[in-house]
């Protein structure tokens, strides 16, 4: 099934992201808040074509899934793009405390997982819980895995040799020489990274 809705609601408020925390009289940030605007009208037009969820994804048969196209820059409103996974259960339009009664759809509630590093394809299925009926009987529930998590052009920023143990304890007071020594150790290995130019383009705005 496609549909633009979630999608205009998920790019309205990515423009409305960018243009906060877009500085008066900063070119690049005028320059991204322009591709949002190119990028949000791009995504409603062609909307998502929801179907069943990728096996590995393992959400529950009523939970359907889909992909959307963003720019990764989005000062580049002609650049690459990237395909972010989203989730969705329709609104029931049922209200469960008042006997049933039909509710008129009022649009769809996406969600922003935070992060970083968090996926939001698991939020539609909140939908089931006592406290969340009510919302899920009149708006779609959507959910999104954000640039760099899950499907969505998956980043890591774990090194597979330190992943399974515990971080070492950082110093309460570390000396200038201790800060010296762990930023260059992060940035040294931030250029050994493979991801190449998606990193900089990894930001909460984005």
């Amino acid at each position: 099934m496609r549909t633009a809705a979630a999608v205009q609601m998920a790019a309205g408020s990515l423009l409305l992201t960018s243009l906060a925390a877009a500085p008066a009289g900063a070119e690049p940030a005028d320059a991204a808040a322009r591709g949002t605007v190119t990028a949000a009208a791009r995504a409603a037009a062609e909307g998502v074509d929801f179907g069943a969820c990728p096996a590995e994804q393992e959400l529950p048969g009523q939970v359907r899934c889909g992909t959307v196209r963003v720019l990764l820059d989005y000062a580049r409103p002609d650049g690459r793009q990237l395909e972010l996974t989203v989730s969705r259960v329709r609104a029931t339009g049922v209200d469960p405390g008042d006997g049933g009664r039909t509710v008129r759809r009022q649009g769809s509630l996406v969600h922003n997982p935070g992060g970083p590093g968090a996926s939001g394809m698991y939020f539609p299925m909140l939908g089931v819980l006592p406290e969340w009926k009510r919302v899920a009987a009149a708006y779609d529930l959507v959910g999104y895995a954000p640039r760099g998590v899950g499907r969505s052009a998956p980043l890591s920023c774990a090194d597979p040799g330190t992943f399974f143990k515990g971080p070492a304890p950082a110093p309460v007071h570390p000396t200038a020489a201790q800060k010296r020594e762990r930023v260059a150790r992060a940035e040294a290995y931030a250029r050994g990274a493979p991801s190449g130019a998606a990193t900089p383009c990894g930001t909460t705005t984005r």
